[in-house]
């Protein structure tokens, strides 16, 4: 018997349950949508695949559902029930997500000379701290260092301590941090149990800058039990270190050998981006397949590369998440090797302390007006005195008057640490200025 002919308000109910569950799919289908794209692209690539195939199987089950009842009248205290349904998929995978992801290793970036920016202190920090060692910050511009309540400043004469035999001895333990201003004792900060009685000199988040307190400050936290204990613990870790004695030896060697395997193909990839840079070539092309047309010449010399070291080679056999190949990495590149070239000249012109500034003004493509910054200075080469003009930087300025120019170079000198108290000369070359 055929089924009896549906009325038209039942397939009008029947269209509008329809409706109902199409818009139901359609903001669960944007929640996915949403949450994957907000999703770290750094996160595990098993995670990403667990989340979608839990995604395709809750879809599935809705559509089933939806399937098997879509000849029957669905109200919508049953699409509710659903929505509760996929709500409670959702909380669960992202538990699951959070749970993976804390297993992950962590990508950060450390500034040894800045103890204010290490993470937490955990065995991995540590190691890695150790194998290191300290940037004590000798080097560092102590002029700057000048406290505003007493107006002192710190001396390199404290990274040495006199012994009474008239012995100097070096204070291997104290690091001066240039960013903030302040001393810290490496060991302390590595291996003690931090109080809130502790010397400010343990703690990396705030540090010791009381310059008028140092003679007693440094010599009482030298000689303390608990700094003599940190220093042991020191040497003993580092020894333990060097001979591969710790308990997770065959851990810290497979570590090892990871870290020497990128470590040698990073330096390969930089030395290809500095031959680039150094002869004015483009470094892509028209595709990014190393191997195929139009790859650029970043991309064929690294395949050309490939074929004499076996360690790449294996790289680009195997790629996995991580291959530092994009365009957004060498971009990276050009600007961390730009950065130290300018801390290169930067220090330089601070060793021959005295220089001359010269500013050209000239639009750039785009037409924004920018100031092109060249110091010249006198630097000894070889026991001769070699007069050099370096390129520093490009100043934007947002205003073209004589007050609006001359505070946007003060700012850029003051931001490179240079005084203008040292500045010999100036010359300007098609600047056109209004008062």
């Amino acid at each position: 018997m055929a089924p009896k002919k549906l009325s038209g308000a039942q397939n009008q109910k029947r269209k509008k349950n329809i409706e109902l569950e199409n818009k139901l799919l359609a903001t669960q289908w944007k929640k996915w949508i949403n949450k994957s794209n907000q999703r770290n692209s750094s996160s595990n690539s098993t995670i990403n695949c667990n989340e979608n195939n839990s995604n395709e199987v809750i879809e599935e089950i809705v559509c089933n559902e939806l399937l098997e009842n879509s000849d029957e009248s669905i109200s919508e205290n049953k699409i509710l029930k659903k929505t509760e349904i996929l709500d409670a998929c959702n909380v669960e995978i992202e538990k699951n997500i959070k749970n993976e992801s804390q297993v992950t290793e962590e990508i950060f970036e450390i500034d040894f000379n800045d103890p204010s920016s290490w993470p937490p202190i955990t065995g991995k920090i540590r190691t890695l701290l150790m194998n290191h060692g300290p940037e004590t910050g000798k080097n560092s511009d102590f002029y700057f260092s000048e406290n505003v309540t007493n107006n002192r400043r710190f001396t390199i004469n404290w990274f040495t301590k006199m012994l009474p035999n008239g012995e100097q001895v070096e204070r291997s333990w104290l690091l001066y941090s240039d960013k903030t201003k302040c001393v810290y004792c490496f060991p302390c900060m590595l291996f003690a149990n931090k109080t809130m009685t502790s010397p400010s000199i343990i703690d990396p988040q705030q540090g010791f800058n009381n310059w008028k307190k140092l003679n007693p400050k440094i010599p009482d936290h030298e000689n303390s039990n608990e700094h003599r204990t940190n220093m042991f613990k020191w040497a003993d870790f580092k020894s333990n270190l060097n001979k591969n004695n710790t308990i997770d030896c065959a851990l810290q060697l497979e570590i090892n050998n990871e870290k020497e395997k990128w470590k040698h193909i990073l330096k390969v990839l930089i030395d290809c981006v500095r031959f680039c840079c150094v002869n004015n070539l483009a470094l892509r092309g028209s595709n990014c397949d190393i191997g195929k047309p139009g790859c650029g010449i970043f991309l064929n010399l690294i395949g050309l590369i490939s074929k004499y070291d076996s360690v790449l080679s294996s790289h680009l056999k195997h790629k996995g998440q991580i291959t530092y190949l994009s365009n957004k990495i060498q971009n990276e590149f050009i600007n961390l090797l730009g950065s130290k070239v300018r801390n290169e000249i930067i220090q330089r012109i601070k060793n021959s302390k005295y220089f001359s500034i010269i500013f050209d003004s000239t639009p750039d493509v785009s037409r924004e007006d920018q100031l092109c910054e060249i110091i010249r200075y006198v630097r000894e080469v070889n026991n001769e005195f070699v007069i050099e003009e370096s390129f520093v930087d490009f100043i934007y300025t947002n205003e073209k008057t004589e007050l609006g120019i001359a505070s946007d170079v003060l700012q850029k000198l003051e931001k490179y640490g240079l005084s203008f108290k040292n500045c010999r000369g100036q010359g300007w070359y098609c600047v056109k200025m209004s008062r």
